[in-house]
């Protein structure tokens, strides 16, 4: 009796071991939950400081000058994968790559850019 009531106590454990990891969500899904890692922020080129690239932690981007405030580049939804950050597009179109050189800057296009 005593092994049934333990084998009975060990399925249970791994039954809810298994849910709770089915019940965990997928970052590579995007930024939309919760910033994909901490990476939501405001990043500004290191260069000459003219270009921000915003990763919003509802999911969307934009890409903007600093001497307007007018976004000249929107998309939908960003990705964390791997050591990139992916930028969507209107739905699964891959418009730009990002490259997480560390917790705090990216690169992209040749230049570095810093979250603020």
């Amino acid at each position: 009796m005593k092994k049934t009531i333990k084998l009975i106590g060990i399925i249970a454990l791994v039954a809810v071991i298994g849910f709770s990891m089915a019940a965990c969500g997928d970052d590579d899904n995007g930024g939309g939950s919760g910033g994909g890692g901490g990476y939501a922020g405001t990043y500004t080129d290191t260069g000459d400081g003219e270009f921000q690239i915003i990763l919003y932690a509802a999911g969307n981007w934009s890409f903007r000058t600093t001497n307007s405030t007018d976004a000249y580049m929107n998309g939908d939804r960003w990705a964390v994968s791997g050591n990139t950050i992916l930028l969507y597009y209107s739905g699964n179109t891959v418009l730009y790559t990002l490259t997480i050189v560390d917790s705090t800057t990216l690169s992209w296009n040749g230049g570095l850019f810093r979250k603020r």
